[in-house]
């Protein structure tokens, strides 16, 4: 699970192959939007890069960069040789993101 830098959105990833954007409630959490990745294998991590843009890693190999606004991945990179299992981003500079894939 990721939040976006106003707290206001719930980023995650599914094995759907979708990132689910929620709003937190009081009865649980209201879905805004599923977007299409573009993955073809589950997807394990999904960080916001800006409150319009996200990150997303899979077993597939690959990190997609969406544009959430219109629900589509805007970049691909597919230089991992293996499942990738998490990224960090850094909020100071919304266009650099970490990677870590399974070795092996």
């Amino acid at each position: 699970l990721a939040y976006s830098s106003t707290g206001e959105w719930i980023l995650s990833g599914s094995d759907d192959l979708r990132l689910v954007l929620s709003k937190p409630g009081l009865k649980g959490p209201v879905i805004g939007a599923k977007v299409k990745t573009g993955h073809t294998a589950n997807i394990f991590c999904a960080r916001f890069l800006t409150d319009r843009s996200a990150v997303s890693s899979s077993r597939d190999t690959q990190i997609r960069v969406v544009d959430l606004e219109r629900a589509t991945a805007t970049r691909v990179f597919a230089d991992h040789r293996k499942a990738v299992q998490k990224l960090t981003t850094d909020s100071s500079c919304p266009s650099v993101f970490r990677s870590c894939a399974e070795i092996g």
